[in-house]
């Protein structure tokens, strides 16, 4: 979110940037930090138990319903 904001926002010179820069980041909402650093763990997790990109992918995707298992499990 916060990338796709500085690519609008940009005027293409690095004194614009570190003038947008903060104020985009103050923008984001904190749910929205906070979910995209649990997803980052995720992975983290995951990769520190030896898995390759695509175990890895698949131990981090989250399931939409909570009231079925998964088909990979």
């Amino acid at each position: 979110m916060a990338k796709r904001r500085a690519r609008e926002e940009c005027d293409y010179t690095f004194k614009g940037l570190e003038q947008n820069v903060p104020r985009i980041l103050d923008s984001i909402p904190l749910s929205m930090i906070r979910k995209f650093v649990r997803k980052s763990w995720r992975y983290v997790d995951a990769y520190n138990k030896n898995n390759d990109g695509l175990n890895a992918e698949r131990l981090v995707k989250k399931y939409k319903s909570h009231r079925r298992i998964g088909i990979d499990e």
